[in-house]
């Protein structure tokens, strides 16, 4: 054996070939593609009321009028990113939802394949990377993107490969890997506004980059910070120009500070715990995951310490990301709590990254002795099984749901059978459409709607500005609860309605 630093060096373990190390990725990555063709082959992806500013904005820019929606207004409320990847798509002669299922469907399959190769190249222990990829694949809140025309899956594989380039980039200070660091960075606002906090997410893993002198650091943060904002920040200057806000009017109350940490609380622990279990902790529930937080970014700052190259550096992102993310997001937090979900499921997969090192630095602490070690590491391993029990179980009820009835969107059978659509169907109206549902009139007659006048909404001043007049018809579903919309006893009262069809799930009228 050879001497190295005066002592004898053990015998080498064989390098595991390049094949063998993508083996359990890609084949773990290729069954999640292979579920959500299952799940969307009978009812195809779900179409919700954010689809369809991304489908119309899409079909819209191929016809010719511009990056519009199915009001005609501008689109402002979401980034243009994902609309002009459905429209590159009909270039090629793939509709808009086809092409939203045939990129979502991919996106998903390629997240759950980089979270593989991520935790392979971030822990040692094999077991450790099954278990994690497993658990991406099959989080009910990750995949339920994957199958509805949503961002969330796309904005994910941004995150992802950001991961890895910033890895890369660590390890070996190349300009080639920190070229793809801005163009992604840069494009995450794109896809979803909430990727703007991405950018000191992405600054910060840079500065904290050890392996690279400081004045690199900060000189490539600089660089970054400037050339990935520019995007962003024309856009949000064109929709300043024609609507005179930045990202458009959202609705919703905006609750305080501890009812919306509460809401996203209970929304991380469902994902490995019944939504039952986080009720009964009450405001508790907020205190436990903050210890579960403060006790894993304690064990991966321990874990990145002791290590160099690309790991480390991959750990770090995703910590600060899901910190930076989930601070965002509090911070924008309005009525949309019931969504946190849905909001928090791109960084889910980072999340059982930081889970998987904070295991394997468990094992390394507490499994120094030989004797120990082995009860340690089943320990662990036992627990993060454990962990994937509840969300396959979701997961397999939800498919079954899905698979028989749709996942509840405009694509469902309670959508298709609505009679009011029927009704629409059999009687096209002319003129405005005004709704509390314009996704369903668009999607499902091909009608363009916009959303029906809203409480805070002056009448006097719609009347004025011709917003409502004479002649336009009110579609009005009573399925749906939307209280920050008048009602049409208050749209009677306020403008005058004639009933044109009434059905026992809504009805049309017109105004005066």
């Amino acid at each position: 054996m050879q001497e190295r630093n005066g002592r004898a060096a053990g015998p080498t373990r064989p390098r595991t070939p390049a094949w063998g190390r993508l083996a359990l990725p890609t084949a773990i990555g290729a069954a999640g593609v292979l579920l959500v063709l299952v799940n969307t082959g009978r009812w195809g992806a779900a179409l919700t009321a954010d689809s369809v500013y991304y489908v119309s904005a899409a079909r819209n820019l191929l016809a010719g009028r511009g990056l519009t929606c199915f009001d005609g207004g501008p689109l402002v409320t979401w980034p243009p990113l994902f609309p002009l990847t459905l429209a590159g798509l009909g270039w090629l002669g793939i509709e808009p939802v086809a092409g939203a299922w045939l990129v979502n469907t991919l996106a998903f399959g390629v997240v759950v394949f980089l979270t593989g190769i991520l935790l392979a190249r971030s822990v040692r222990n094999r077991a450790l990377v099954a278990i994690g990829t497993v658990a991406v694949m099959v989080s009910p809140s990750f995949f339920g993107t994957a199958i509805a025309v949503w961002t969330e899956p796309v904005f994910a594989l941004l995150l992802a490969l950001l991961a890895l380039f910033l890895g890369r980039f660590s390890d070996r200070g190349r300009m080639l890997d920190f070229l793809p660091i801005v163009v992604l960075t840069a494009l995450a606002p794109l896809q979803r506004y909430m990727g703007m906090a991405i950018l000191p997410a992405v600054a910060l893993t840079i500065l904290t980059a050890q392996e690279l002198p400081v004045r690199r650091r900060v000189a490539y943060s600089g660089v970054l910070c400037l050339l990935s904002s520019l995007p962003i920040g024309l856009w949000l200057a064109r929709n300043s120009r024609l609507s005179g806000t930045l990202t458009g009017e959202r609705p919703g109350v905006f609750t305080a500070l501890g009812p919306s940490a509460l809401a996203l609380s209970r929304a991380i622990l469902k994902w490995f715990l019944p939504e039952q279990v986080g009720k009964a902790f009450g405001t508790f529930s907020v205190a436990l995951v903050l210890a579960v937080a403060v006790l894993t970014a304690w064990l991966v700052v321990s874990a990145v310490r002791r290590r160099k190259g690309s790991g480390p550096a991959q750990a770090r992102f995703a910590l600060v990301t899901v910190a930076v993310y989930a601070a965002v997001l509090l911070a924008a937090g309005s009525g949309y709590n019931s969504q946190y979900d849905r909001f928090m499921a791109p960084v889910f997969f980072l999340t059982i990254l930081l889970l998987a090192v904070a295991a394997e630095r468990i094992i390394q602490a507490f499994g120094r002795r030989p004797r120990g070690k082995v009860p340690i590491r089943a320990l662990v391993l036992a627990a993060g099984v454990l962990m994937l029990v509840y969300p396959a179980a979701q997961f397999v009820n939800a498919t079954r749901r899905d698979i028989r009835t749709g996942m509840g969107g405009l694509e469902s059978e309670r959508w298709k059978r609505n009679q009011v659509i029927a009704w629409l169907k059999a009687n096209p109206v002319s003129g405005r459409i005004l709704s509390n549902e314009p996704a369903a009139v668009y999607f499902l007659t091909g009608a363009e709607a916009r959303m029906c006048p809203r409480r805070s909404d002056d009448p006097a001043r719609l009347r004025q500005t011709g917003a409502v007049a004479t002649g336009d018809h009110l579609v009005w579903f009573t399925t749906l609860n939307r209280p920050y919309l008048m009602r049409p006893e208050e749209l009677d009262r306020q403008f005058g309605l004639d009933v044109v069809a009434s059905t026992p799930d809504g009805g049309v009228a017109v105004f005066r």
